[in-house]
């Protein structure tokens, strides 16, 4: 069913990026490696970890708000406060954590893996 603010031809990812507010990737890999001056190879395992997709180096894929990121993980492990196997276990932990999270969020919202929702709606409607 076609919302009638979003026209059929809009991607699905450009309307899941507007829901939640975030700006819609402009970056390639090599962008954000020129601006951080961390390797790519090292990012690929930081996003790989935190569960994102891998993806193709031309993919435009990233966003300002990763440069920031890859640049305060940089300088955290360049001075030593991190190695790049803390960053690493950290990145799990934070994904495994995000995961959790977002599925109790779809469950809240009726929108969980399994959840019939026309029996969802009818009996929120109910309860309401």
């Amino acid at each position: 069913m076609e919302s009638v603010d979003e026209p059929a031809t809009t991607p699905d990812w450009a309307i899941a990026y507007r829901l939640v507010q975030l700006a819609a990737p402009t970056l390639q890999r090599r962008d954000v490696a020129e601006r951080t001056g961390v390797a790519p190879e090292a990012t690929m395992r930081w996003w790989r970890a935190l569960g994102f997709a891998t993806v193709d180096d031309d993919d435009v894929a990233f966003r300002d708000a990763d440069v920031d990121v890859v640049r305060e993980l940089g300088v955290l492990v360049e001075t030593g406060v991190v190695n790049a196997a803390d960053v690493l276990r950290l990145a799990r932990l934070m994904s495994s954590l995000f995961s959790r999270l977002v599925e109790a969020q779809l469950d809240v919202l009726g929108l969980g893996v399994g959840v019939d929702r026309r029996r969802s709606r009818v009996a929120s409607r109910g309860t309401g």
